[in-house]
Order: structure tokens, then C-alpha cells, then sequence
């Protein structure tokens, strides 16, 4: 797979290595130069699981195919394959903290094995027979949803709990959490370094030293007035008191159970995820409920397709319909309340208030760069194409991580510099979307022009040093927005992809361009970096794009090389991928995410702006 080149990608070659694969083959060519040899070679036991998993989905699902959003939810729900399942029903239940009820967890295995031991004592099969029959399907079940770690882990918990009066002895869940971790990590140690497995023995150890403590705390938040006196026996309560009384204790220890995996999560939800999600805490108790239904009535649908009745299955799937359209729309409710999931950054604690500016290396001429202010604010200068909004952009802002962005600049109407506009303000809504005068197809945006000063803090100074309103060109690279972001003495000019023209206009207009870094994209059919334009600059480090297709973005090597004579550091970005630019009380530091290129330089004082301050927006982040 190819390598990550952007901070917050998602590194599948290391995902691969952890899970025992070294190398990937791609079989290339036109498909009538390619012949399957033979079939049926693999596992019989992971064919027969894969068969499995086949007929169940297409069973479960069966008079849903004018829903394929409702029935993809009952697929991932039931088997957790989330191959065909809708982004925005992802986000919603990963914002609501539920996500765990969104793919096959331990949670399942519970419920599946209480549905089947509830079932199975219904019958007349003695107790030796009930719980090896539920062993049986419990660990058929694991294998048909993917043999996921935390599937092992409550099968193998499930298996002690129900074999413990065989050896005479209680069911201990310590005990049956450390067997499952030494079985697992016996079979295979890369899991301690799994996020998945980490987090599933986390929460279970969390439930079991929290979850009576939290319920406790419930029951008195809920008023000692609606508690039972401790002085009146339970065989005295009438039918009222027994009724509200059960509901009261199944009350505290549902919140209580879910405030105790929330909580004792939070470390580990911050560290892999950067994110919080409060609303969780109320979520779980409705969600958690829908989903051990969703779960048994797939079973009945199950046995009534098994046993040769598709038109009642297809009644009980229908059910299943609505409940799976419920749980969808509730998680988007509790995702979209304000506040209800926050994405954190822990290292601010230790790395102080740096101006910081990321700009990332997208393919095919893209372009979008972060900025992150002393105080937090974040904006964004372009946002990169369709293509690369899930590959990098969205994973990138997540990641560093932003909530909301405060401000949004799109230099000019490139698809590849704009594409992604909507999604992006779906997800991270922009407080202010600002455009440059050539922008036609961005309307609704503000209208930059040149002069304007744009201060997303008051130590951060963002100024528009071209187009003017009168400039027309044919084509959209010139008529790119040209930035220079000042902070804390430094300043970076950030060209987008302007070219020959905008570079000559800028030196007629006897503006001082001085910076410290210098940031460009590529002009598609024009030249770029002129010496005379370079000398203006005078930067001391240069940050360009140089993609290997098509032709016309490539970077041409005899001007790197007149570039590095003149003692410019050179950040060529199909070496070095993103580039963070990091401006602090220490200095500035400029560095590669591959490579190990990197430049800084000592503080200087910080100079006196003249330019008229204006108000920043609220702080959202």
C-alpha cells in the first residue's frame, strides 16, 4: 500500500504488518489477460464462515431492498460487515458514542448468548446440553462476524462463566478477564498493540470497578425521596412500590454501567481517537435496547427462513426495519445536540500556544492548508478535492483535531483546491467562508480583496496581498488568492498556484513581499518562481508541490536546483509529504512529515502591526 504522506492518514501497511500480512500482490492487466487457475483452495472452516455470513445478510435482509441504507444498518448491526453501509450513518453513531453497537463487539456476543441460553432453557435438553449447544453457536457466531478480538474475548468470558459450575467454582469476571487477555495474547501477542483490543478489555475492566460506584451515585442524584425505606421489607411493598422500585434499580444500574464505560474509556477514547462523547452516557440506554432487539429479532427471522417460512420471515424483517430506522435516527439526534462530542488535543498541555500552519501533500495538484493559532482558532486555506476527502482531509482535521472551523478561504475555483467544500461544511460547518473577486462559482462566499487584513487572533495577522476586483485572466490558476500569515515576527506567503502573471503583477505593484517561508502549488500551463519574484521573497525555506502526474504538475529539476544554489532550504513535497510550519516563543521550525528534512531558526522580536485590527469570530473550537 502506499505510504502515509499526511499527518492523520490511516497507515495500512502498518495495519496490514500488526495483522500478520507483509506484502501486497495486485495482479495488473486487462481482465482477458487474467485466468483463475483453480477455486476452493482456502480454509474450509473460513469458507463455510464466509458462506455463512453470505445467506444470513441476504436472510436478515430479505424484503428490504428498497431500504439498502435500513438494510445495510441491520447487516453491520448483525454480522458487522460495513462494507455498503452510508458515511453519515457512521458519524453519526461514532459522534453519539455509540459506534460499539455498530459493529459486532462484545456487547453481541452477550446478547447473543443470552438470547440463545433464554431460548434453549425453554426446552426440555438438559443443562449439559443447553450450555455446549450455546458454546457451539456462540463460537460459530464469532467466526461468521470476522473472529474480531473483542468477539474473542467475550466468547472465551461467556465460556468460563457458563462452564464454572461444571468445576465447581463462581464465575469471577477479573478472573474471566484475565483468561481471556492470556488465551488471546498466547494466540497472538500484535494483538496488546490492537486499539480494538485495548479498548475492549478497557471497557470491561472499567465496568467492573466502576459500575456499582456510578450506579450508587445515580441512585442518590435521583433523591432519597424515590428510594425504598430501608426499614420496610421487600414483602411488604405493594404492587406500586414493587413496580417503581424495579424500574428505579434497573434505572440506576443502566446509567450507572453506561457513565462507567464512558468514563473509564476516556483516556483510552482521547489517546486513539482524540475525542469525548458525553451524550454517550444517555445515548447507550436507548440505543444499547434497540440493538439487542435488532439482534433477536434477526434470530427469529433466522429460524423462520431456516425453517421454510420466507413470508413470516419477511414480516419479522420488517420489524427489524423499523427498529434499525429508530436506531438511526436517534443516533443522529444525540449526535447532533451541541456539545454532545468534542474532539480534544491533550498535547496543547505540553507543547504551549504555536502558530501553526500544515500544508498537505494531496495528489493530482491539490491543495489545503491548516492553520492553528496560538489560541486555538482554525482555519483553512483551501480544501483539496472530492478525492481527497476521506483519504486525507477529513482524517487530517479529525486528527489534529478540530471541532468547527472558524474560517475557510478558497484561493480560487479549482476543483482539486475546492471540491470538497461540501462535505466539509457538513461536517466541520465553517463560521466564514471567504473567496477571491475571480471566484464565480462560490457566490455565497465573503469577497476578498486586496489589503484586507483577516486577524483569527490577536496574534495572528492574515493578509490579501492580490487579486484586486478589476483582475481577469482566463485561467483559474491566476487568479488565485496570494495570503501572507504573520505571527510572532515570521511571515509565511502562501502563493496558492498563482504563476507568470500574478508573480509579475505582485512585483509592479511595489508591495513588500518579504517573507520567511514560501509556500507554492503549481501553475498548471504557466511558468512559476521566477529569480526576480524569488528575490523579492527572499525566503529562507521554500514548500512546493511537486506531483508526479499528471505532466503538467511536475516541478522541472533545473529550477530546484538554482532554488537550493541560492541557499534556500527545499521542501520538495513529493518527498517530504505535508509540511507543519511551527512558529512559537522559541523560534520557528519548519519539517517535513517523511524525509527528515527540516529548517528553523531563533525568535525575533515580534513587530507592531499598524494594520486595523478586526474582530474575531467566536471561538468554537
Amino acid at each position: 500500500p502506499r505510504e502515509v504522506r499526511n499527518p492523520g492518514e490511516f497507515d495500512f501497511a502498518a495495519f496490514l504488518l500488526r495483522n500478520g500480512y507483509s506484502a501486497q500482490f495486485t495482479a495488473g492487466g486487462r481482465p482477458e489477460e487474467c485466468r483463475i487457475l483453480a477455486r476452493g483452495q482456502g480454509h474450509p472452516v473460513t469458507a463455510a464462515a464466509l458462506a455463512s455470513r453470505d445467506w444470513i445478510g441476504r436472510m436478515v435482509t430479505r424484503d428490504l431492498e428498497d431500504s439498502p441504507e435500513i438494510a445495510a444498518t441491520v447487516r453491520t448491526m448483525v454480522l458487522g460487515t460495513r462494507e455498503k453501509t452510508p458515511q453519515d450513518i457512521e458519524d453519526a453513531f461514532r459522534a453519539s458514542g455509540t459506534m460499539h453497537i455498530f459493529a459486532v463487539s462484545g456487547l453481541h456476543i452477550a446478547l447473543f448468548a443470552m438470547i440463545l441460553t433464554f431460548t434453549l432453557s425453554r426446552t426440555p435438553l438438559p443443562r449439559a446440553w443447553i450450555i455446549v449447544l450455546s458454546l457451539g453457536l456462540m463460537v460459530f457466531y464469532v467466526f461468521v462476524t470476522g473472529l474480531r478480538p473483542s468477539a474473542w474475548r467475550a466468547a472465551i468470558m461467556v465460556a468460563l462463566v457458563l462452564m464454572a459450575p461444571w468445576w465447581n467454582r463462581e464465575a469471577n469476571l477479573f478472573n474471566s478477564l484475565a483468561a481471556a487477555a492470556l488465551l488471546l495474547l498466547g494466540w497472538d501477542t500484535r494483538q496488546l498493540f490492537q486499539p480494538g483490543f485495548v479498548l475492549s478489555f478497557g471497557v470491561l475492566l472499567a465496568l467492573a470497578l466502576l459500575q456499582r460506584p456510578m450506579s450508587g451515585m445515580v441512585s442518590v442524584l435521583m433523591g432519597r425521596s424515590t428510594a425504598p425505606d430501608p426499614f420496610l421489607p421487600e414483602e411488604l411493598w405493594n404492587r406500586r412500590q414493587r413496580l417503581w422500585f424495579g424500574v428505579r434499580r434497573r434505572l440506576c444500574d443502566a446509567v450507572g454501567l453506561s457513565a462507567a464505560s464512558t468514563l473509564g474509556t476516556l483516556p483510552l477514547m482521547i489517546g486513539y481517537f482524540r475525542m469525548v462523547t458525553p451524550v454517550g452516557i444517555i445515548a447507550n440506554l436507548f440505543l444499547v435496547t434497540l440493538s439487542a432487539w435488532i439482534l433477536a429479532v434477526a434470530c427469529v427471522s433466522l429460524l423462520c427462513a431456516g425453517a421454510g417460512l420466507p413470508a413470516l420471515a419477511a414480516v419479522w424483517n420488517n420489524a427489524n426495519w423499523a427498529l434499525a430506522w429508530a436506531s438511526i435516527a436517534l443516533a443522529k439526534f444525540f449526535a447532533g445536540l451541541p456539545g454532545g462530542h468534542l474532539r480534544v488535543d491533550p498535547s496543547r498541555l505540553w507543547r504551549g500556544s504555536p502558530c501553526e500552519i500544515t500544508v498537505l501533500a494531496l495528489e493530482h495538484g491539490g491543495g489545503a492548508a491548516r492553520i492553528d493559532t496560538p489560541s486555538g482558532r482554525q482555519w483553512l486555506v483551501d480544501c483539496g478535492g472530492l478525492k481527497h476527502w476521506n483519504g486525507t482531509l477529513r482524517p487530517h482535521l479529525e486528527r489534529a483535531p478540530v471541532n468547527a472551523l472558524d474560517g475557510l478561504i478558497l484561493t480560487h475555483a479549482d476543483t482539486y483546491h475546492t471540491g470538497a467544500l461540501a462535505p466539509l461544511k457538513e461536517l466541520f460547518h465553517p463560521w466564514r467562508i471567504l473567496r477571491g473577486p475571480g471566484d464565480q462559482r462560490h457566490k455565497e462566499a465573503q469577497e476578498l480583496s486586496p489589503g484586507q487584513v483577516l486577524r483569527p487572533d490577536d496574534r495572528t495577522r492574515l493578509e490579501v496581498l492580490f487579486p484586486p476586483p478589476s483582475w481577469r485572466t482566463s485561467v483559474g490558476d491566476d487568479q488565485s488568492v496570494v495570503l501572507r500569515l504573520e505571527c510572532r515576527g515570521w511571515r509565511v506567503l502562501m502563493m496558492s498556484d498563482a504563476g507568470f502573471l500574478t508573480e509579475k503583477a505582485l512585483l509592479e505593484s511595489g508591495q513588500d513581499l518579504r517573507a520567511d517561508v514560501l509556500v507554492k502549488g503549481r501553475h498548471g500551463s504557466d511558468h512559476s518562481g521566477l529569480p526576480e519574484f524569488i528575490n523579492a521573497v527572499g525566503p529562507r525555506a521554500l514548500i512546493y508541490s511537486n506531483n508526479r502526474f499528471p505532466e503538467m504538475e511536475r516541478t522541472p529539476g533545473a529550477w530546484r536546483d538554482r532554488m537550493a544554489a541560492k541557499g534556500i532550504v527545499m521542501f520538495d513535497q513529493a518527498l517530504t509529504g505535508g509540511v507543519t510550519i511551527s512558529m512559537d516563543d522559541q523560534g520557528i521550525r519548519v519539517r517535513g512529515y517523511l524525509g527528515g528534512v527540516e529548517w528553523s531558526a531563533p525568535a525575533k522580536p515580534v513587530p507592531v502591526w499598524s494594520a486595523p485590527v478586526e474582530k474575531p469570530g467566536p471561538l468554537i473550537r
